[in-house]
């Protein structure tokens, strides 16, 4: 579950922004999603993030870089908590990595991710007319992987990954972006449900500035397996 519960951390806090009035360049939010990484709005150059437990160990990291057009140039992630990193490059539409895991693929001149290979497979990326990144789709045999649903905003409302039998969905109970309920529902010979909490603050731009999140495997939220807190720091042209 370790694995899961930090991918959730990530989306959860770009899910904030989008929920909201703030507009993110559909560039840096396909990155996000694609990346695990809170997107950034404004014109940002390089926006890196950190999650710690309650005691300030550092539990992961994530730095990325863009160019003017809000296209990244550079990724970087250490990820404590299941042993990983990686290094990734997009240079002229063509992405590559070194020191970690294996991610290589193409980019257009949208900044669309329209190819990707990974150690799990070569993927084909589908977009909807707003340039928001729908489906992820194995290239040999044309099944779909991840499916991404949207209603007004900018940010999925539902993200499921079937082979990993992960089904994201996102509610925001009490009429405010800043305080999400997400539901985490795992196909393992039966549904189990995973609820996640959080709450943050913001910077006068918009951005998420730091984050508590709370998840539990009882919707009352009482003795939570994991509470973290994520900091954020964003530089711009």
């Amino acid at each position: 579950m370790k694995k899961g519960m930090l991918s959730i951390l990530f989306i959860i806090s770009a899910s904030f922004n989008a929920a909201a009035i703030t507009q993110f360049k559909p560039a840096v939010l396909n990155a996000a999603l694609l990346f695990e990484h809170d997107a950034t709005t404004g014109n940002v150059k390089n926006s890196t993030q950190w999650i710690r437990d309650l005691d300030g160990k550092l539990q992961a990291m994530m730095d990325v870089k863009y160019d003017s057009s809000g296209c990244f140039t550079e990724i970087n992630m250490i990820d404590k908590v299941n042993n990983q990193a990686f290094h990734i490059l997009n240079k002229n539409g063509v992405i590559t990595s070194s020191n970690g895991k294996f991610i290589a693929g193409k980019v257009n001149k949208a900044c669309e991710v329209t190819e990707l290979q990974n150690d799990e497979g070569d993927f084909v990326l589908n977009y909807n007319v707003r340039g928001l990144l729908e489906s992820i789709v194995e290239a040999k045999t044309g099944d779909i992987v991840s499916r991404y649903e949207y209603r007004n905003g900018q940010f999925p409302v539902r993200i499921k990954h079937f082979k990993k039998g992960l089904d994201y969905q996102f509610s925001f109970p009490y009429g405010s972006d800043q305080f999400m309920d997400l539901t985490q529902t795992v196909f393992i010979n039966e549904k189990f449900y995973y609820m996640t909490k959080q709450s943050c603050s913001y910077t006068t731009n918009g951005n998420v500035d730091k984050c508590s999140l709370i998840m539990s495997t009882n919707n009352n939220y009482r003795n939570p397996r994991t509470f973290w807190i994520t900091n954020h720091l964003n530089e711009y042209y």
